[in-house]
């Protein structure tokens, strides 16, 4: 009997997605200009969609390893924030979060301060 789409695509997610797999799913909103300049990155290079999305992420992620010292690349590696508007903690603990639990915190960005909103605004309080 021929297998269901839904088992098919099981199947391919057993393999490919989580222990033993190459991949992680990466769901994600964007706007719409990016993803319209994604897709025309993708085809002017003739990548995938996903593809060209990595290649852009490593070649960042390179650039971006050649400019940092030691510490900085070990913190790197660590992921501790420290490009960040805000110097407030986050509660992320990266070790014992699952992948979309940790997609979810790196979301969160913390609420500026009301002092931070009175210097931004001009507005002496």
């Amino acid at each position: 009997m021929a297998l269901t789409n839904a088992e098919k695509q099981r199947r391919y997610r057993t393999r490919h997605l989580g222990l033993g797999g190459k991949r992680e799913l990466l769901q994600c909103l964007m706007s719409i200009p990016a993803k319209r300049n994604l897709e025309r990155l993708a085809c002017h290079y003739g990548h995938s969609m996903t593809t060209m999305l990595e290649v852009l992420v490593n070649e960042r992620t390179d650039e971006l390893l050649g400019k940092l010292n030691d510490w900085e690349q070990k913190n790197f590696f660590a992921q501790v924030p420290s490009y960040r508007a805000s110097k407030k903690k986050t509660d992320c603990d990266w070790e014992q979060k699952s992948f979309y639990s940790r997609a979810i915190c790196n979301r969160a960005t913390p609420a500026p301060d009301e002092d931070d909103a009175d210097r931004n605004t001009g507005v002496a309080a």
